[in-house]
């Protein structure tokens, strides 16, 4: 497969490739591509995403699950969104956490869910907190959940 590329375009752009069975996304890619090889310094220059979230806490068996539903609701693209788990008091990163998929990018209106797991031990008596960061977005501390 090729791509033909049109003549005007940004010198640092975006390109999403989806493998779809009917509806159901199968996989997904995300790039970003320089007009100048290896040249992004354009990247530093991305406005801030604007994003939006609702969560869901479950214990079972001593594991902790938390369902993220992040939603790009703003007009940039959201590079590079990052999710991890803090401890409310040391702000120590849990470890480990699996994750359904992390360091992900949104595109305008695109909406991801992101299932997290870990055992509730390794909390250490304290509360969780989510931390979302990205290249462009403003780091966010989810304390209440």
């Amino acid at each position: 497969m090729s791509i033909v590329y049109p003549k005007k375009l940004s010198p640092v752009h975006f390109i999403k490739l989806e493998l779809k069975d009917g509806n159901k996304i199968i996989a997904d890619n995300f790039y970003w591509r320089g007009n100048k090889y290896q040249e992004y310094s354009d990247l530093s220059n991305m406005l801030p995403a604007d994003l939006q979230y609702s969560l869901y806490r479950e214990k079972s068996g001593g594991k902790v699950f938390l369902t993220v539903d992040i939603k790009n609701a703003g007009k940039n693209i959201a590079l590079m969104t990052r999710l991890k788990v803090l401890r409310d008091r040391s702000k120590e990163r849990v470890l480990p956490v699996y994750y359904s998929d992390n360091y992900f990018s949104l595109l305008p209106g695109e909406t991801k869910q992101v299932i997290l797991e870990f055992n509730a031990k390794d909390l250490q008596g304290e509360n969780p907190v989510l931390g979302i960061e990205g290249w462009n977005i403003d780091y966010m501390e989810i304390v209440e959940f």
